[in-house]
């Protein structure tokens, strides 16, 4: 039997556009928007306090961009036609490029090694890649609906997770003594970037015409992703500023760090994978219901693993924290699936629908890592025991992630229930 053929719908994109600036971008997340606490710990041996205050000020900046670029682009284009959203994309790819060069260009031009600069590229870096990621998903969604996006999200899900695990894989040799190499390098991406964006139309298309309106129940379904998208984040942007003092903590070589730290990128490249494949899972409330369990059981035991370790040993620590990180990105992975699709799917194509699923996942990201924040602060000041730091961090978010997680499961069983009665929930579209 012959494969079937790709056809790109009238006006958007071709997905294999969108597919490789995912691809090459999210170099750049993995490198800049992840990896930055690991070149942090390996460079100046930062504490959590500097970690923590890293991805916070990343989370407040990407928030605030996400909010304002569909706004943003309604008024430029009703005042000028000549800028288009190809032309913005341009713009900002142009800017995190040179970006990520800051710390290599200062220390190579003027022998300056000081952190400042670092937290500078952080500042900068952030809010442009909170405009850059809405603008790429409304490109994804634009003039795709139904089977078509399905399809195209879970390429889309499958490709830059993908890229985010063998780039994080990829920088593990260099940690050690090449960071600000590193960062130059992500930077030389998101220029090399701007050829595929040459191919692309000059603004999104418009949601496919002549389709059926999305049912009701993807709209129930959004609401609870939608809870649980900047839950899931919260637990990461605590989670991930303090995995480089955990793997230190247990004795893990620091060429292996990020390596170990991969591990939850690799269980969700899996989750996005199979959710590509099996359709099983879409409009069924038990989706977010184990995403949710999944995601804050995993985090649980990457956050005891340390402290364990004290009283075990070592190794029980180290694979308790590997054996923790696979549940957590399971789950990541469930919960991202679930809340892009109806986002895109019942907000349609719009720069809109991206920009509030982007603020969604700012939201999460400013929270997290500001509760950390806090607390390895009064760890530093010596308000609390040094050995305190990490129970009370984990109640605080776990507390956090079981009331966003609780009310969306709650929901999730109401729901699921109203559906079964009124025989309203919908198999998934072929």
């Amino acid at each position: 039997m012959s494969s079937p053929v790709v056809v790109t719908p009238r006006g958007a994109a071709p997905l294999w556009t969108v597919l490789a600036i995912a691809l090459l971008s999210s170099i750049g997340t993995a490198f800049v928007q992840q990896g930055v606490f690991v070149l942090l710990k390996a460079r100046y041996d930062a504490s959590p306090a500097i970690t923590f205050g890293v991805a916070t000020v990343f989370g407040v900046m990407y928030l605030a961009a996400a909010l304002g670029i569909g706004p943003a682009l309604s008024r430029i284009n009703r005042r000028s036609k000549r800028i288009t959203t190809r032309l913005i994309l341009n713009w900002v790819l142009v800017l995190m490029g040179l970006t990520c060069m800051i710390p290599w260009i200062t220390q190579t031009a003027f022998s300056s090694t000081h952190i400042g600069w670092w937290w500078i590229t952080i500042a900068v870096y952030a809010p442009l890649t909170g405009i850059h990621w809405p603008v790429v998903e409304s490109y994804l969604s634009g003039g795709r609906t139904e089977s078509g996006l399905l399809r195209a999200t879970g390429r889309f899900n499958i490709v830059w997770g993908a890229s985010m695990l063998l780039a994080y894989l990829f920088m593990t040799p260099f940690v050690q003594s090449y960071q600000v190499e590193v960062l130059a390098l992500a930077g030389g991406v998101h220029l090399a970037t701007l050829f595929v964006v040459a191919k692309m139309p000059s603004d999104p298309a418009e949601h496919a015409e002549h389709t059926r309106i999305a049912p009701e129940s993807y709209r129930r379904q959004l609401a609870v992703f939608r809870i649980l998208l900047p839950a899931s984040y919260l637990v990461q942007g605590s989670l991930m500023p303090f995995l480089p003092s955990a793997v230190k903590r247990l004795d893990i070589p620091t060429e292996f760090w990020a390596v170990v730290i991969a591990t939850w990128y690799a269980a969700r490249v899996v989750v996005f994978a199979a959710f590509g494949r099996w359709h099983g899972w879409h409009g069924r409330w038990a989706t977010p219901i184990c995403g949710a369990v999944l995601m804050l059981t995993g985090f649980a035991l990457c956050l005891l693993a340390p402290g364990i370790a004290d009283h075990a040993g070592a190794s029980v620590g180290r694979w308790l924290l590997v054996i923790g990180l696979i549940p957590f990105g399971a789950g990541m992975g469930v919960i991202y699936s679930g809340a892009i699709y109806y986002a895109l799917e019942v907000g349609q194509a719009e720069v809109h629908a991206g920009g509030t699923h982007e603020s969604l996942i700012g939201l999460g990201m400013t929270l997290g890592p500001a509760c950390g924040l806090g607390i390895a602060a009064a760890s530093q000041y010596g308000w609390i025991a040094p050995g305190a730091a990490d129970s009370i961090l984990l109640a605080l978010t776990l507390t956090a992630g079981v009331i966003f997680g609780g009310f969306a499961i709650a929901s999730s069983l109401r729901q699921a229930r109203a559906a079964r009665l009124s025989g309203s929930e919908l198999p998934p579209p072929v």
